[in-house]
């Protein structure tokens, strides 16, 4: 199953606990497709690009809400996930 992880904040919580149970096994057959986030200050963004994974900032200040929500729609479209992870 292939999953895109949308993270906001700067913390990162939620994609930081579900990297490490991938990376203990707990996640058998999840393949993290990409992670989009909407703050390059994020460390969830750090511990994706460490792992190699596809990375994507959207910033709210500077799109909006609608043009967040379009951009986040197109990037969805062209990473085709089987599911999207709100962290």
């Amino acid at each position: 199953m292939r999953l895109a992880i949308l993270t906001s904040g700067r913390w990162g919580g939620d994609f930081l606990a579900l990297a490490e149970a991938r990376r203990r096994g707990r996640l058998p057959g999840v393949e993290f497709a990409a992670l989009i986030a909407t703050s390059e200050s994020s460390r969830a963004l750090d511990r994706a690009r460490a792992e190699g994974l596809e990375t994507h900032v959207v910033s709210r200040q500077v799109l909006g809400r609608d043009g967040l929500d379009h951009a986040v729609a197109e990037l969805l479209a062209g990473i085709a996930p089987d599911l999207v992870c709100l962290c």
